[in-house]
């Protein structure tokens, strides 16, 4: 099993991974060490000029390991989209290879959410509002033909769905314990297969919807005009001139399409909220706006299944994030990282029934020393 090393936003240029015809590709486009790079897990993403505009080559992470469930195929589904909701803001694909793999979707303007808002940190109302009407739109949208390709691996329901999920999730966390048995040893987890409990049985049958799956603050870009409003003056928007309630006047494009799925609804929002990482209130401000468009009256349900599937991202988490760790020791953003799983940590280790006898520094000692 093999885990992707962080490295510097570059090395993906000269890596020895990076075949000749790859390099002849990123030669094609002048992409170079002066070129803007924007690493994903899964795609590097250069800012390129295509036919006169400025554009995104997308390249595939040859050895990026899959963490996720992939059924999709991108483009597909952005072409699919473009025709079908032309009002959503997502990128054009503009040129496509299979061999070797690689795209240009058009460049969209604004500004990316996190560096607006980083984590943890408050988030303008009217984005979070436009977030639920986003996530209700594609919750209501259907294609015969993606939901037919989704539905060969994940099921026709959800019950179906959270069976292949759950199965996938334990799978991969076998996979990292394989891998790394002392490390998860010395953090004190619990013996597999004893670290979740299959609740299948709680599921109803109910039917899957077009998800994102992958929500979050990196893969939102904000209208550079409404961004630098709020971050001028932090105006509510009653105090805004002329403002408009349309979605797209807020949120100007919507990126990483890969993982997209027709999925349980909980399953997607409890993913959003997993990844987007809220301040208190501003989850429930997001829930509430999505509850009232989707029409959604039982809160204790919603609650339930977001508790539910919010074991399973917790779990995952804090195994594939532990490895993950490792791998930024030398990192200049370790101290945050290092932060930042520690709660996940904490919330793992809640949901399974069990108290964190952790600070930062003992972990920080377990993972300097391992």
């Amino acid at each position: 099993m093999k885990f992707r090393k962080t490295s510097h936003i570059n090395s993906h240029i000269n890596s020895r991974r990076t075949s000749q015809m790859m390099r002849e590709i990123l030669n094609k486009y002048n992409v170079d060490e002066n070129t803007t790079v924007h690493r994903g897990y899964y795609n590097m993403n250069y800012e390129i000029n295509y036919r006169g505009k400025k554009a995104i080559l997308r390249i595939p992470i040859g050895d990026a390991e899959n963490v996720d469930i992939k059924i999709l195929n991108e483009n597909e589904i952005l072409r699919t989209l473009r025709k079908d909701l032309p009002s959503l803001p997502v990128p054009e694909v503009l040129y496509s290879s299979y061999t070797p793999s690689y795209s240009i979707h058009s460049y969209l303007e604004g500004q990316v959410l996190e560096k607006i808002s980083p984590n943890y940190r408050i988030i303008d109302e009217n984005v979070i509002e436009s977030l639920a009407s986003i996530m209700a739109m594609l919750h209501r949208y259907d294609n015969e033909d993606l939901r037919s390709k989704s539905s060969k691996i994940l099921g026709s329901n959800c019950k179906v769905f959270y069976k292949t999920i759950y199965t996938n999730y334990m799978n991969l966390i076998l996979k990292y314990i394989q891998y790394d048995k002392k490390l998860f040893q010395k953090l004190s987890f619990p013996k597999y297969p004893e670290i979740l409990i299959n609740q299948s049985h709680e599921i109803e049958k109910r039917d899957l919807v077009f998800s994102h799956v992958d929500l979050h603050r990196k893969n939102l870009i904000i209208n550079d005009n409404h961004a630098n409003i709020k971050r001028i003056n932090g105006m509510t928007r009653d105090q805004i001139p002329n403002f408009s309630y349309a979605y797209h006047d807020i949120i100007s494009g919507i990126l990483d399409w890969e993982l997209a799925v027709y999925a349980d609804p909980f399953f997607d929002i409890t993913v959003h909220i997993h990844k987007m990482k809220y301040v208190k209130g501003q989850e429930e401000i997001f829930l509430n706006n999505y509850m009232d468009l989707m029409e959604i009256w039982d809160v204790e349900i919603l609650k339930k299944m977001i508790k539910i599937y919010r074991k399973l991202e917790d779990t995952k988490s804090a195994y594939v994030d532990a490895v993950r760790l490792l791998n930024y020791r030398n990192h200049k953003l370790y101290p945050q990282y290092l932060s930042s799983y520690l709660a996940k940590l904490d919330r793992a280790f809640s949901n399974w029934g069990l108290e964190l006898h952790l600070d930062e520094i003992q972990l920080d000692n377990i993972i300097q020393r391992h």
